[in-house]
């Protein structure tokens, strides 16, 4: 892995990390703009550092799930606890994801894409 891909890795995992707290947050707070935007942030930086290093996988996958962060942004959707859930679930599977750009292979075995879907059709 080269070096800006490593850092890459490295920092969208401090990224995730912040934004899981965020969103444990959000369960307490679910109308707190500071938190949605700070939720947000998170996931549009691993995008766009993804687009980046041009690894597509991480792009569309978070892609779909910055749109649906935008819906709770601007209050479209509301922050329930099942919706949190999902988005946790979504951030580890981004986690995921991050695995498989570490370890040089070209993209996500079927398992992992089929457990992406899955997430991004619920």
């Amino acid at each position: 892995m080269d070096e800006i891909t490593s850092v890459f890795v490295v920092e969208s995992r401090e990224q995730l990390a912040a934004l899981e707290s965020a969103l444990l947050q959000l369960e307490s707070s679910p109308d707190d703009d500071d938190t949605l935007n700070a939720i947000f942030r998170s996931a549009h930086t691993i995008k766009g550092g993804a687009g980046v290093i041009e690894c597509d996988y991480i792009v569309a996958f978070t892609h779909v799930v910055e749109n649906v962060l935008d819906r709770l942004r601007e209050h479209a959707v509301k922050a329930s606890a099942d919706l949190i859930a999902l988005l946790l679930g979504c951030a580890d599977h981004i986690g995921g994801l991050l695995g498989v750009l570490e370890s040089g292979a070209e993209g996500p075995d079927a398992d992992l894409a089929a457990e992406g879907e899955a997430l991004l059709g619920r």
